[in-house]
């Protein structure tokens, strides 16, 4: 049995599992931007996996891992300069915007969608 509860932007998680009448569940408290909240809720819910579900594997994924599952740095954003690349180089930080930009596309698509879906 999945618990949900929404209070506000914070969420009340619950995993729980039946065993003879034993309920075991563990809680989760987050505060989530609503932004983020929104856009991988609605990701989430194309894929058919409940918000807890996904909590779930990254715990999982967490354990196994021992430790994040994903590196976490402070990239090197700097400006690049086109004059000191070569041809290859140039074209693939064209192909790096052309990427960013579909997938901005692909997101405010599914935004929109996940919107008019709540509408019907």
């Amino acid at each position: 049995m999945s618990c949900w509860q929404k209070v506000g932007f914070t969420h009340t998680i619950m995993k729980c599992h039946k065993v003879m009448r034993c309920y075991h569940c563990g809680n989760l408290y987050a505060r989530i931007e609503p932004d983020v909240k929104e856009k991988a809720e609605s990701i989430l819910s194309t894929l058919g996996i409940p918000a807890s579900s996904a909590i779930n594997m990254f715990y999982k994924q967490i354990i196994l891992h021992r430790g994040l599952p994903f590196e976490v740095k402070i990239p090197s954003a700097r400006p690049v300069d086109i004059s000191t690349l070569s041809e290859a180089e140039f074209n693939e930080e064209l192909e790096k915007g052309y990427d960013l930009k579909q997938s901005f596309i692909y997101d405010r698509l599914l935004f929109s969608y996940s919107k008019l879906k709540r509408k019907d």
